[in-house]
């Protein structure tokens, strides 16, 4: 009885154990799978972070290559105005040179007439000084020294720049009493319009 009892167990038992075997076989197959899985999940994990850093750092290095794109922009602008200006300069430079030879041929008449002037036409009115520059300049002429054609002695003593601004502050329209200004001792007369009392 205990052997038949047996066989029948045995015969009962057999198929599950060979099934429980199966199991184990695709359990373990699974867990095997499942391992790989994970291996090439931990591999992908790693290769996209490492792709989120590159992608990251390609990121701020665009950016800052914009930065100094927009910088460069900047300075190309700048560079080029200041090529228009330095062109504009130099033009004005070489009209002003060009001036300034011209009146370097003049420059012994109009500082013989400038001294004229300073050393004798301070205590005259306006009218007798005229007459004194109309003298004075034909008889530089009449000795063949060269000198400005529209000789004005405020304008070579201070230049156009001081002048204007004379004439900003409302100072007289006599702009010949400029040696008034500019001395510096025994000053025949001073004028009430001198900007120096």
């Amino acid at each position: 009885i205990n052997a038949e009892y047996m066989g029948k167990a045995l015969r009962s038992v057999e198929p599950k154990r060979r099934k429980r075997e199966m199991a184990m076989e695709a359990i373990r197959k699974l867990a095997e799978e499942l391992a790989l899985l994970e291996k090439n999940r931990k591999i992908l994990a790693d290769k996209i972070l490492e792709l989120n850093a590159k992608k990251k750092k390609i990121e701020d290095e665009r950016e800052q290559l914009k930065q100094e794109i927009e910088e460069l922009d900047v300075k190309i602008d700048r560079a080029e105005q200041l090529t228009k200006n330095l062109v504009d300069f130099y033009q004005r430079w070489e009209q002003e040179l060009e001036n300034l030879k011209n009146q370097e041929t003049k420059l012994s008449g109009d500082v013989l007439l400038s001294a004229a002037f300073l050393s004798y036409c301070g205590p005259l009115n306006k009218e007798y000084r005229d007459q004194l520059t109309a003298l004075w300049t034909t008889k530089i002429k009449e000795r063949g020294i060269s000198m400005s054609p529209a000789y004005e002695f405020c304008y070579f003593m201070v230049g156009d720049s001081v002048v204007r601004d004379w004439r900003m502050r409302g100072l007289p329209t006599d702009l010949s009493l400029i040696h008034i200004c500019r001395c510096r001792r025994y000053a025949v007369c001073r004028s009430r319009w001198s900007p120096y009392h």
